[in-house]
């Protein structure tokens, strides 16, 4: 009987290690690349479109100002919603095919932003979409 016991928890012990490693992973894999999302996204992140190897994601409970991801390389950075602005990030040599980018999709990135946000209570909160950007497109 006590032989059994040891067994059991042994592998009882071996079952909590293993968890926790796998808990240790999938803390460290984080990213728009990461299997559930990014840490506190709930997965909850929409990919807005890809251009010149890159990818452009709007990801949910993130910080204001209203802005979108752009990764490329294992490199990231954000810009601003309404103006493209850029935020922070290594990706800033490429702001100019960014910027042209942005002027074709930049209502749908605050649509996306908005679905996301739509709530009136959730922090940043939807974005206005200006009426001139409804006219160009």
């Amino acid at each position: 009987m006590g032989k059994t016991k040891e067994r059991h928890s042994l592998a009882a012990w071996r079952a909590k290690a293993l968890q926790e490693a796998q808990h240790k992973r999938r803390k460290r894999h984080y990213g728009p690349y990461a299997p559930f999302g990014r840490p506190g996204s709930g997965g909850n992140y929409k990919m807005v479109d890809r251009f010149d190897n890159m990818k452009v994601f709007v990801y949910g409970r993130d910080h204001a100002p209203p802005h979108f991801h752009v990764v490329g390389a294992e490199k990231e950075s954000l810009y601003t919603i309404l103006e493209c602005e850029f935020m922070e990030g290594k990706l800033r040599l490429y702001y100019r095919a960014l910027y042209d980018w942005w002027l074709d999709h930049r209502v749908k990135t605050a649509e996306l932003w908005n679905e996301i946000y739509s709530d009136e209570g959730t922090y940043p909160g939807p974005v206005k979409i200006p009426k001139s950007w409804r006219k160009l497109c």
